[in-house]
């Protein structure tokens, strides 16, 4: 689950959510993440009726939106491409009746689609999420909701461990995922037949490969050019997950420095020109970089450029940053603090996304004091269980091993504005 923001994509996989993709037969899943993420706002929307159902008049008053005539069509858009589905049609507050929505599922890509996705965008949008999760944390943190909820769990730790641990490790975290998704529904029947007000609760999740403390900086990608204003997030997965063609182009660039008639050459179909124009573009968004560009000689003052994909151009500073400096104290902070760090620091080194079987999640949970109770004792379990494996020991076996970082986080966010 994420916020209503793109970087909140996160690996993990359930039948039903390949049977809810089914729903729209044709297109393939990164074509419609790209539906998704084009704008902003629809993602936001996928994100809050995931939560509960609203009608684009109550989303629009709700939310918000540069207009209800915008809204609209980004519901209808959503629909046609299965990200929403038509539940019912009943009266809001004291508006007349209108049609409900839910969404079908949530943006998650599983690992099968995790491994057709350049190294690049991996990285780009692993450290995107971890922006988000700095921004969820920061208005927690500022508006005092951070520590309001009792039995909250914040552990950030870092294991030895071999394989059957590793594994042992993942399933614990992706069971603990799918039970966070189950919470939020049950929640929803329950508040559907109360008055109970209701909780925002967000919840963080991870389970990576940690860098060595001695290791370099590996990546030998360029960082991406800054630019100003930089291109909106959810455009720039947007663009690059609709175009199949973009995509290789970057997959290609994360091997080595082409040109443009050299990516022609390979990838075939349009001209060294459409070529030419398509990885300015991908420049502009923030996925290439031209390393070098050659004139004169034998061609004549004609200029050849040479490309190569981008590294995310984002600091762990950038993200501390965006907490108020007022605001960075109790343990939440220290927590967070410690895994944006190691984080930050995985992805430099290259171990972050080293495996495909890695979990990266922020879900946003509506949910009532009986749904807080059992995330608690969800993450409590996944927590012993991480203990349990520090307490298992090795036996006499000599083992291969690496260094494994885990964190469970919760905290209450604070309720939507309308912007």
């Amino acid at each position: 689950m994420r916020s209503g923001k793109a970087e909140q994509l996160q690996p993990g996989s359930t039948e039903s959510l390949d049977e809810q993709r089914l729903l729209c037969a044709g297109q393939s899943y990164l074509e419609r993440l790209g539906i998704l993420y084009m704008d902003q706002i629809r993602a936001t929307i996928v994100t809050e009726l995931y939560m509960r159902e609203m009608g684009m008049r109550q989303f629009f008053e709700t939310i918000g939106g540069s207009s209800y005539d915008s809204v609209r069509r980004h519901f209808l858009k959503l629909v046609e491409h299965g990200w929403l589905r038509k539940v019912r049609t009943a009266a809001v507050g004291r508006g007349r009746p209108e049609a409900l929505y839910r969404s079908t599922e949530l943006a998650v890509i599983n690992t099968e689609t995790w491994r057709t996705i350049p190294l690049s965008i991996r990285d780009g949008l692993t450290v995107q999420l971890l922006v988000e999760m700095g921004n969820q944390l920061g208005g927690a943190l500022e508006h005092g909701k951070a520590d309001a909820l009792t039995h909250r769990v914040d552990t950030f730790m870092t294991l030895e461990v071999d394989e059957s641990a590793w594994r042992k490790a993942y399933e614990a975290v992706e069971s603990c995922f799918q039970t966070l998704l189950q919470e939020q529904t049950d929640a929803k029947i329950r508040l559907d037949n109360s008055s109970e007000q209701p909780l925002i609760v967000t919840v963080n999740l991870a389970a990576f490969e940690a860098p060595d403390p001695d290791s370099e900086a590996s990546s030998h990608l360029p960082k991406a050019n800054p630019t100003v204003p930089p291109p909106p997030w959810p455009q720039r997965v947007g663009k690059v997950f609709a175009d199949r063609l973009d995509l290789a182009i970057v997959s290609e660039l994360n091997n080595a420095t082409l040109t443009a008639a050299q990516l022609q050459a390979t990838l075939g179909g349009t001209s060294s020109q459409g070529f030419l124009r398509r990885c300015k573009r991908l420049m502009d968004l923030g996925w290439a970089v031209n390393v070098d560009t050659k004139t004169g000689g034998p061609l004549h003052g004609a200029s050849v450029f040479q490309f190569r994909a981008a590294a995310p151009n984002i600091s762990a500073q950038d993200i501390f940053e965006s907490i108020p400096a007022a605001a960075r104290h109790g343990q939440i902070w220290e927590v967070f603090q410690s895994f944006i760090a190691t984080s930050m620091r995985a992805v430099e080194t290259g171990t972050f996304n080293n495996r495909f079987d890695r979990h990266l999640s922020m879900s946003l949970l509506l949910v009532d004091q009986i749904g807080w109770e059992q995330i608690a004792k969800t993450l409590r379990d996944f927590e012993n269980s991480l203990l349990k494996l520090v307490h298992a020991g090795w036996g006499t076996e000599k083992r291969e091993t690496f260094r494994a970082a885990f964190l469970a986080s919760s905290f209450q966010a604070p309720l939507r504005e309308k912007r």
